[in-house]
């Protein structure tokens, strides 16, 4: 599995953004109670505006726990159905109960009082936040086709259909009705940056793009995703309805439009992939300056995808961060790989009596406070999966996620699976991280660095702690800037003598060695850290150059090929693939890279789908 040593990239992070159990991840349950049980003034029942301007009330559609803003009714909505009292919410309960149990075919019936409709309207909302979004569209069709349509049949209709991916039809339903709230603004936004889209489809998965040079990840993506879908299938026996919808959103300030998050939390979390609304998201790599693992990101996505449905949308965070994070290497045969770098980091922190408790990464680990502590969950929940699949089987780890979408709570369900206390397990899983072997002792958390307006590049990434070998470094960055690479060498050199285990440091004493033709050298210093620094993209490009000098082409291929894993938009490393193919005698593949280094300049884009 390939974590986020030093270019970190939580991949998953707030796929729903509900702390424990997700309610419609974007479209919030519509709550009701039995009309001859209701206090007035606690309704969750809200007053909208028709087409003809005529006033009408119906079910409350309410934002809870969708990440996107809650405007001040929907807001004094939800905080008058939450001071219900305990009797009425007893009688709520009663009900979600009944309609929950009513099949599709069951709809239209009247239950307690409450009107077939409105208990047709709840069921397609149940449905729709268990992301079981074609039945909803079944629902929604059945209330249509028997003459029930009307207000609340319309609205759940736009919403099942945001659901869908149909954006500008969801949207002009809601604008037919003027409604002016923070869901509309979300289905606003989503279908103006989807308006441009360009697809490509294969398997049960259709990426979609808006960038011509986004292009460039398309095929590698489906590939990647396809074999992800078949690992999940063996592995969880999942097979996902329909086709999964995949976005590659150009820059950060369209990705956290529709994502809901910040760019604050963004830049302090690193997250760039989400899957929420019934699909998965992610930032282009060009909006970042040194890029990050985009496949085991779509993949880490998708196995959100998978738990999101199988659990009924109720497994919690560190359950969903946990198991996607245990199998998002799977598409290439590495399920519950954990890195060096994440295990020095678990090891460092355990020592230093620091890790997250489970319920600090609720709401969402993409709010945890850094970098570090973010990279740090994803360790300690992805092991737990790790440590519970070895000591009692891989395959309790599907029966994990049924047991809560049953409705067993988190603590419950590992202690069914696992045979004991919850405090034990926990105790041994401790034991175990206690019992790791001695791991590398100074590490360094590189957070992603997005790009800004001007699409700022700083020479290397990453940060020197030795002050005499930043001074090093410093000067040697001044000479290189001014083309002189045999006088930074020398600087550089001086650098890697004090660090030679910084990551930092050594791109830079490597590409000294590179501009003197020191190849031996320069691949040695690389080596000595890129198994803990295994996702910044510089070191591998420094290797792959290093390779090149040596005549070793084939294994320059492969090692540029993991460069584009993380930046394939690096035009020199691409160059280097290209050239690597060409001399390996890998003809088909120097023509596909070639393709794809032309679109990159953009002398082959796609033009836009009509």
């Amino acid at each position: 599995m390939n974590h986020c040593g030093g270019c970190f990239r939580p991949l998953a992070s707030s796929f729903g953004e509900g702390p424990r159990r997700f309610s419609g991840a974007g479209l919030g349950v519509v709550t009701l109670l039995p009309a001859t049980a209701r206090p007035a003034d606690s309704l969750p029942f809200t007053e909208i505006e028709s087409r003809d301007r005529k006033k009408t009330t119906i079910p409350a559609i309410y934002p809870e726990d969708s990440g996107h803003r809650r405007d001040k009714k929907s807001e004094s909505v939800r905080n008058r159905f939450l001071s219900r009292s305990f009797w009425v919410t007893s009688i709520f309960f009663l009900v979600l109960a009944l309609i929950t149990l009513l099949p599709v075919s069951s709809l239209s019936n009247e239950v307690y009082g409450v009107s077939g409709e409105t208990v047709d309207f709840y069921r397609g909302n149940q449905l729709l936040g268990e992301w079981r979004v074609a039945e909803a569209r079944e629902a929604v069709d059945s209330l249509k086709k028997a003459g029930k349509a009307g207000v609340a049949t319309d609205l759940l209709d736009a919403h099942v259909r945001f659901f869908e991916g149909r954006y500008s039809e969801a949207l002009k339903i809601l604008d037919d009705y003027k409604l002016e709230d923070s869901f509309r603004d979300l289905v606003k936004v989503t279908s103006d940056s989807a308006a441009k889209f360009k697809s490509r489809e294969k398997g049960r998965f259709r990426v979609y793009w808006d960038n011509p040079r986004d292009e460039v990840m398309a095929d590698e993506a489906l590939e990647a995703l396809d074999a992800a879908q078949k690992a999940l299938e063996k592995e969880l026996g999942f097979v996902p309805e329909g086709i999964v919808r995949v976005e590659i959103y150009p820059g950060i300030p369209e990705f956290t439009a529709v994502s809901t998050l910040t760019r604050t939390e963004v830049e302090t979390s690193g997250t760039v992939g989400l899957c929420k609304f019934n699909r998965i998201m992610i930032a282009s790599p060009r909006s970042t300056v040194w890029g990050y693992r985009w496949l085991d990101t779509l993949a880490h996505e998708y196995v959100h995808l998978a738990i999101f449905r199988m659990s009924a949308g109720k497994a919690p965070i560190w359950i969903h961060e946990g198991l996607a994070r245990h199998f998002e290497g799977a598409w290439r045969g590495r399920t519950g790989r954990e890195t060096p770098f994440a295990l020095a980091l678990l090891t460092k922190r355990f020592k230093e009596g620091t890790l997250i408790p489970l319920e600090k990464m609720s709401p969402s680990v993409a709010k945890l406070p850094s970098a570090e502590d973010t990279s740090l969950a994803f360790a300690q929940v992805s092991t737990m999966m790790a440590f519970l699949a070895e000591k009692k089987g891989a395959e309790r780890l599907p029966e994990l996620v049924r047991l809560i979408g049953k409705g067993d709570d988190d603590r419950k369900a590992v202690e069914a699976v696992w045979g004991s206390s919850f405090a034990s397990f926990e105790e041994e899983w401790k034991e175990w991280v206690r019992s790791l072997p001695p791991q590398e002792s100074e590490i360094e958390v590189l957070g992603i660095e997005l790009r800004g307006e001007g699409g700022e590049r700083a020479l290397e990434p990453g940060r020197i702690l030795d002050p005499v070998a930043e001074d090093y470094s410093r000067l040697g960055d001044m000479l290189r800037s001014r083309g002189r690479m045999k006088a930074s060498a020398v600087e550089y050199e001086k650098g890697f003598g004090l660090s030679p285990k910084n990551p930092s440091i050594v791109s830079r004493y490597a590409l000294g060695r590179l501009s003197l033709g020191e190849y031996e050298k320069a691949l040695s210093a690389v080596e000595g850290v890129i198994g803990i620094y295994e996702d910044r993209g510089v070191l591998w490009s420094r290797k792959g150059e290093a390779l090149m000098g040596l005549g070793r082409y084939g294994e320059a291929y492969e090692v540029f090929g993991e460069l584009m894993e993380i930046n394939p938009f690096d035009e020199p490393g691409r160059m280097g693939l290209v050239e690597a193919a060409k001399k390996s005698g890998k003809t088909a593949e120097y023509e596909r890279q070639l393709k794809l280094l032309k679109i990159l300049t953009f002398e082959g884009a796609a033009k836009p789908h009509p």
